[in-house]
């Protein structure tokens, strides 16, 4: 193979790999805008999906468990209620006076609720 035949063979290879058509500019802008738009469109596609994922996993998560139904436990015992006659205890407080004092009479002229110091 001469030099000629190299050169030759290796035009021929790119006149078959060149574009057949003129570059049109606007095709180019027309095809890359709708390369972007498809993009644009997947990423919020993309998103919409991930947050109603997030929704939905954290209301399956955050969901209460069943109550179970309240069942009737055993009926309280009844027992006799102790009334203010039956009971040991006395009605009245009974006051022990401190040495030194005498208690005030209450309004109704007893002596009740007021200590009064005597000196």
């Amino acid at each position: 193979m001469h030099a000629d035949d190299i050169r030759a063979a290796l035009d021929q290879a790119e006149q078959d790999y060149r574009p057949t058509g003129a570059a049109d500019p606007t095709a180019i802008i027309e095809r890359g805008r709708r390369i972007q738009r498809r993009r644009r469109t997947a990423a919020i596609t993309a998103s919409a999906f991930t947050v109603v994922g997030v929704l939905a996993a954290s209301f399956a998560l955050m969901r209460p468990e069943p109550v179970p139904p309240a069942v009737p436990g055993p009926a309280p015992s009844v027992e006799p209620v102790t009334t203010v006659e039956n009971s040991p205890v006395p009605r009245t407080p009974q006051m022990s006076p401190i040495p030194g004092t005498t208690p005030a009479p209450g309004p109704s002229g007893s002596p009740c609720c007021s200590i009064t110091v005597v000196p």
